[in-house]
């Protein structure tokens, strides 16, 4: 790879020139197999500083985004009576718009609690429903039943839906692995049925399916942190690049209204 950037860098520098620029030009046009030799042998190096470029593109672009987000944030409906998951006085929320059956939602999930594992006094999570999968609609509704009556409950009930996501999801939302972890949590089964079907509960399930789709969200998962949208099963880095952009914007502002009150 090195003889390839010294080529590209050689090449760069003869061109700054005037006379250099025409010289090398013609001898390109002339001998163009001095270019293209260069280049077949060393392609794998120039693919792998291609795919480079190409992620760190992605990566000013999303990030790019993130700071127009920042300045015009979502500000989605959070009902007082929603489970929430950490200390209701942490200063960030974020909303988890989720599907059981979706595996990238399983994976986006686990990346969310190592998250607030790591700031456990900076966030909190309200988990919204955006089911797209047959049968899923049933499981967000058992989250909500479950969490009717016991809020601890519903959350440990979608830490094990997820994980038995696949055997779930073969068997039906009505099959045995679903009832044995009902159980386990020591719920109401029948009566978490009831309200899974219920109106109200249908009614939540189908705000939160409509609040996605105002705010342009086509897939799941989809994440807000304070505001700002993490898009698919992101890595760590990411959601931790985001937190770092909200919570420096929070203290910024807090200190420029402290400013202006002086």
């Amino acid at each position: 790879m090195r003889r390839v950037v010294v080529f590209i860098l050689l090449l760069s520098t003869i061109l700054a020139g005037c006379a250099g620029k025409e010289a090398v030009r013609r001898a390109v046009r002339e001998n163009p197999e001095i270019v293209m030799d260069v280049l077949r042998e060393h392609r794998l190096e120039l693919l792998q500083i291609m795919q480079e470029a190409v992620t760190d593109k992605e990566a000013m672009a999303r990030r790019q985004q993130w700071l127009l987000e920042l300045a015009e944030p979502f500000k989605p409906v959070i009902e007082g009576d929603r489970p929430i998951r950490g200390s209701v006085i942490a200063p960030v929320t974020v909303v988890e718009y989720s599907d059981f059956f979706c595996p990238y939602c399983d994976r986006g999930s686990r990346t969310l609690h190592e998250l607030q594992e790591l700031h456990p006094e900076v966030i909190k999570v309200v988990f919204k429903h955006f089911p797209l999968h047959e049968g899923s609609q049933l499981l967000a509704g058992l989250f909500e039943g479950v969490a009717l009556q016991n809020e601890d409950a519903a959350w440990e009930f979608k830490r094990r839906v997820f994980a038995a996501r696949a055997t779930i999801q073969e068997e039906g939302p009505s099959g045995p692995t679903l009832r044995d972890i009902l159980e386990d949590l020591g719920v109401d089964i029948k009566q978490a049925y009831v309200a899974a079907r219920s109106a109200s509960v249908q009614e939540r399930i189908a705000a939160d399916v409509q609040e996605a789709r105002t705010f342009g969200f086509r897939g799941t998962p989809t994440y807000l942190i304070g505001g700002v949208a993490i898009r698919g099963a992101a890595p760590l880095q990411e959601f931790e690049e985001v937190l770092d952009l909200v919570l420096k914007d929070r203290d910024g502002a807090a200190t420029c209204i402290e400013c202006g009150s002086e």
